[in-house]
């Protein structure tokens, strides 16, 4: 279990590093899921996500935990390539326009791209189905992505135990 725990903190160093102390007692909310999860994802004033912790500020390391949950699949399918690319791809994941972005993924296969703008897609999406600003969202969205591929040994196990409570 340490390598779960160990994902979500480093997923929360590199997303919500104010949330960094919350992230075994969510990951352990997640993984138990039922009324507790479901509960910790109920907006507790305007968007902000919070129920059993009593609103925990902004709720972004919930809704971030829960859209890799959401995305888990694509995310694992991301995690699949080889770790030369993965290499690539995060120093491609640093850059926050948009265009450069996309002009660094052209120097992909188109397969290894199509993957990364789905992953980040996908992610982005459920974390603005949550109440996240959808710029924030990409940000969030890439971040996340950074951090499991910054381990992806211990991020496949990661995504195998959320996947577990869907």
């Amino acid at each position: 279990m340490d390598h779960i725990y160990a994902s979500a903190i480093r997923i929360a160093e590199k997303v919500v590093p104010d949330e960094v102390d919350l992230a075994p007692a969510i990951i352990d909310s997640a993984l138990a899921g039922g009324r507790q999860w479901k509960d910790l994802l109920q907006p507790v004033q305007g968007s902000e996500l919070g129920g059993v912790f009593g609103g925990i500020e902004g709720g972004d390391l919930v809704a971030v935990i829960n859209a890799i949950q959401e995305s888990t699949s694509i995310l694992a399918n991301l995690l699949s390539m080889s770790s030369a690319v993965l290499s690539v791809i995060v120093s491609f994941l640093v850059i926050r326009e948009r265009n450069e972005l996309d002009q660094k993924l052209e120097t992909l296969n188109e397969g290894d791209a199509d993957k990364l703008k789905i992953a980040i897609s996908s992610t982005s999406q459920h974390l603005v189905e949550l109440g996240i600003k959808v710029e924030r969202a990409d940000e969030m969205s890439r971040l996340t992505i950074q951090a499991l591929l910054e381990d992806p040994q211990n991020s496949k196990k990661f995504l195998v135990e959320l996947s577990k409570k869907q």
